[in-house]
């Protein structure tokens, strides 16, 4: 391709017009590169734009993908919670054993066992007994409706110096094979011995004293 100053200086025939000649030659050309780069600017813009909408046009679809899953998730929560459940009633103790530790001689020795029904249906205490008299457990007769706490109280006779390990047998409307399930719970600790009294000691009595 022949350059432009070239093509016009060739072309030219008179020398008053040439410079107007290469000057109008000049203004056409670089209107016409002006027009390809808008073109161009044009053409990179709208790709641009075409780009910038499919990333938000995906981004709506993560959006609404993450809503949907999050919502699923929310509606199956209470059938997995239904699966879970305890069919009928089960009693579960935060703790079968109580240790009193050192106790003084008739100290307090009033306890309570708590306990909750995490089954599906009423819990009732059939009967609670203790291993022995000196153990004495106290408990509500009225149903547990399910998810509700209750508590088994236990009284053990202080006046018994030394250490002790009792038990404290709980039998409810549990199934257990052909029966009803027993819970065993455990209480332990150490009476202290009685501390003497200290007083005036009663003063000897002398046989040879005649004023006895």
């Amino acid at each position: 391709m022949v350059p432009l100053t070239y093509r016009l200086i060739g072309a030219c025939t008179n020398t008053r017009k040439c410079p107007l000649l290469l000057y109008t030659d000049f203004v056409n050309h670089l209107k016409v590169i002006i027009w390809s780069s808008s073109a161009q600017l044009s053409i990179i813009k709208n790709t641009h734009n075409s780009i910038t909408m499919k990333k938000l046009f995906f981004a709506a679809l993560l959006l609404l993908g993450a809503s949907f899953a999050v919502n699923a998730q929310g509606a199956a929560k209470p059938d997995a919670g239904k699966a879970n459940a305890v069919k009928g009633p089960k009693m579960v103790f935060v703790s079968e054993t109580i240790d009193y530790g050192k106790l003084k001689y008739k100290a307090d020795g009033n306890r309570v066992f708590k306990f909750k029904n995490v089954g599906d249906e009423p819990l009732v205490i059939t009967s609670a007994r203790g291993s022995c008299g000196c153990t004495v457990p106290t408990y509500t007769e009225q149903a547990i409706q399910p998810g509700k706490e209750g508590e088994i109280k236990v009284a053990y006779a202080t006046d018994r110096v030394g250490p002790f390990t009792k038990g404290v047998s709980v039998v409810t409307n549990e199934k257990e094979g052909d029966g009803f399930k027993t819970h065993n719970l455990t209480i332990k600790g150490e009476v202290a011995a009685q501390e003497e009294q200290k007083g005036t000691p009663d003063k000897a009595v002398n046989p040879f004293n005649n004023n006895n």
